[in-house]
């Protein structure tokens, strides 16, 4: 039987879109057998510390990355389906890590309010190569869209 690795999961840090806890995802892939779970919460790594820890205690690896909205114009929260289309950008390295964390840190700090940060696909380009882009959701970006 071939081995799965679930790549694009949400905890309960990226609100209205995941529900467990970081340690209940690495318990549940254990359980299932996967062989590697990628964290991807909304526009950032809020949960990646307790994440490592539990795969590592589990013997689980790990892939870290994050969805990111491109091109959205309202915050995510209180919008039933708000604008903007998704990727899912997992890094492929340490320094792929560093890259989206001070993409991602910069589109916060540029916002000026919390909230969701802004990102055009311009963005992701400068550092694509550091990191496995994946468009699989209802509102993944794709050419031409």
């Amino acid at each position: 039987m071939a081995t799965y690795a679930e790549l694009h999961a949400h905890s309960g840090f990226s609100f209205l879109d995941g529900a467990s806890d970081p340690e209940e995802l690495v318990g549940e892939a254990t359980r299932l057998g996967l062989g590697a779970l990628a964290l991807t919460d909304h526009h950032g790594f809020y949960g990646v510390v307790r994440f490592a820890e539990a795969a590592r205690a589990c013997g689980l690896a790990t892939v870290f990355g994050c969805e990111v909205t491109l091109d959205g114009i309202d915050d995510r929260t209180g919008v039933p389906d708000p604008s903007g289309t998704h990727l899912v950008l997992l890094a492929r390295s340490p320094e792929g890590y560093r890259h989206l964390a001070t993409m991602l840190g910069e589109a916060h700090l540029a916002r000026g309010e919390k909230g969701s940060p802004r990102l055009k696909l311009e963005d992701v380009a400068r550092c694509a190569k550091e990191w496995l882009i994946l468009t699989g959701c209802r509102k993944a970006h794709s050419p031409g869209r």
